[in-house]
């Protein structure tokens, strides 16, 4: 598995900016201190400033907040909450480069000003988030949630549980993320379908898709109706941007299977949640697991929580153990090429 994540850079021109002697770094990810104690040994010009994630929440306080401290030059922060044509706008004169920890690359690929390098370590979180795939459907072929119900009922009852070899699993997902849960899903003898989330995405040669492991098959948005009707297990690990917001609605759950399960990983809007609940109650599909919902946190009256089966592992607020220190370790290879004046690369 190594070498298998990368990080995205924006691909934009570089303009060779070399840093001043002292280096302002903004910080706007729940950092560990010895993460921030990493980052000021790299270099005697780093200051770190630390910024709530709140305070960022929409364009005008984030413009506020940031230019309140001067000269900020290296901005660390999670995917913005706001349209990306207001990203600029908040932006201090003095930022030069911004790193996005959690971003699937349609951030940074939209920012491109020509003033403003930008990169994510998004591809860091791959292999966290397939694992969280591969337990769902480990969780749901064996039937976990149908006996937790038993046993808090005090009842005894057996079932036959099934297995994920021979089943389809349908990827909806570009980049290190989707190829990670098609790797391990490939492990489990699974045939694995591959969408890419935006027709506007390069799709790969039928050998490229072979030579990232697991891939059988990858379609274009234009095939999102094959990958509904033969996925027996579809997998969301895609941010929800305009093109894909509501893409499993009430019209893309009905062409599902009844027996498959819908997991998602990737953004709350991808999925009408109302749509998802009437599909659960009426068993027009067998079960969902939701690791992000479009609300969040989840209101105590939202119906989710009590749709049947439908597992929530809400992750928004909290990162697998490694996450933030693979994270780090990108930016900190990112940083140390800023400081010598050097583009950023995607291949970390």
């Amino acid at each position: 598995m190594e070498g298998r994540c990368r990080s995205q850079c924006s691909g934009g021109r570089y303009h060779g900016h070399m840093p001043a002697s002292a280096v302002i770094v903004g910080i706007a990810c729940a950092l560990e201190a010895a993460d921030i104690a990493r980052l000021e040994a790299l270099d005697p010009r780093i200051a770190v400033r630390v910024i709530a994630p709140e305070a960022l929440a929409d364009a005008a306080s984030a413009q506020a907040v940031l230019a309140n401290i001067e000269g900020i030059e290296v901005l660390l922060t999670p995917r913005w909450p706001w349209p990306t044509a207001a990203i600029g706008v908040a932006f201090p004169p003095s930022l030069r480069w911004v790193q996005f920890a959690h971003d699937d690359g349609s951030t940074v690929m939209h920012l491109r000003d020509g003033r403003i390098e930008s990169t994510t370590s998004a591809d860091s979180r791959a292999a966290a988030l397939a694992e969280w795939v591969l337990t769902d459907m480990l969780l749901f072929a064996k039937r976990w949630p149908e006996a937790l119900r038993h046993q808090h009922a005090h009842e005894y009852a057996r079932f036959m549980p099934g297995e994920l070899a021979g089943a389809t699993v349908g990827i909806v997902a570009a980049g290190a993320i989707g190829a990670e849960i098609a790797w391990r899903a490939s492990l489990f003898d699974c045939r694995v379908l591959v969408m890419w989330p935006s027709d506007a995405d390069a799709l790969p040669e039928a050998d490229e898709a072979d030579e990232a492991g697991g891939m059988h098959e990858v379609l274009s948005r234009e095939q999102l109706p094959r990958l509904l009707a033969e996925s027996d297990y579809l997998v969301l690990a895609s941010s929800a941007t305009a093109a894909t917001r509501n893409l499993i609605d009430a019209a893309a759950l009905r062409a599902m299977k009844s027996s498959a399960v819908l997991i998602n990983v990737g953004g709350g809007e991808l999925v009408d949640e109302a749509a998802l609940v009437e599909a659960l109650r009426t068993g027009a599909i067998a079960g969902a697991a939701l690791g992000l919902t479009a609300q969040e946190p989840l209101p105590p009256d939202s119906p989710l929580w009590d749709a049947p089966n439908l597992v929530l592992t809400p992750r928004a607020d909290r990162s697998e153990l490694g996450d933030v220190t693979r994270a780090t370790d990108v930016f900190l290879e990112h940083l140390r090429r800023y400081l010598a004046g050097q583009p950023p690369t995607s291949d970390i």
